[in-house]
């Protein structure tokens, strides 16, 4: 009676460090999730069944082929064999497609082990980066368009730093003072544009 009472206690535990660590990872925003070796999701967080737009159920048990279009599962499939084989952790970004929707993600999958030491499967974390790629991305039009307007001003447009080294340069001040962007880059601008008595009046 003594064990049965001691077996029922250890369970009781047991299930409530389950719960515990359910708890623990359906509150982390990212997406965590664990796979077999055949690719089948064994466990997944509340966050990662809703970037698949699933439930939890709907996800445990499938593969990645039912729930992501050929292309991104065929690369995800690839990565888990890398970091099978590997026996290590990858961190890296991917853009896959899920119900016609692309989103883009900083994961890091890593392999999981029996007690034998056996790789069992691979359990990883995906923050969706979507958003950030999408502000880089209008960031870099942004300042590109920047240049361009630059570029095409008929004054000449200088940038010095606090040492007075030129940072940039644009093509109305090569035709204005002669000197070449490359020519000029980290040089003291001061010694190419000014007199030399207002130079010597400047140090």
């Amino acid at each position: 009676m003594d064990d049965l009472r001691a077996v029922y206690a250890e369970n009781l535990a047991l299930r409530a460090r389950c719960t515990t660590l359910r708890a623990v990872v359906d509150a982390i925003p990212d997406a965590v999730f664990v796979k077999d070796l055949h690719g089948g999701y064994t466990m997944i967080n509340a966050a990662g069944a809703r970037l698949l737009g699933r439930s939890v159920d709907e996800v445990v048990g499938v593969e990645d082929a039912r729930l992501f279009a050929p292309e991104s599962a065929r690369q995800i499939a690839e990565i888990d064999r890398r970091v099978i084989a590997a026996r290590e952790a990858l961190t890296y970004e991917e853009t896959v497609e899920v119900q016609l929707d692309s989103r883009s993600y900083l994961t890091t999958k890593a392999p999981f082990f029996d007690e034998q030491g056996r790789v069992a499967g691979v359990i990883g974390i995906a923050r969706d980066v979507t958003a950030e790629k999408k502000l880089q991305a209008d960031r870099h039009r942004l300042l590109d368009r920047l240049r361009l307007h630059i570029d095409r001003l008929p004054l000449a447009y200088l940038v010095f730093d606090a040492d007075r080294r030129v940072l940039e340069w644009n093509p109305a001040a090569e035709r204005i003072f002669g000197y070449s962007r490359d020519e000029v880059l980290g040089r003291d601008g001061f010694e190419l544009i000014a007199p030399l008595p207002l130079n010597d009046a400047l140090q």
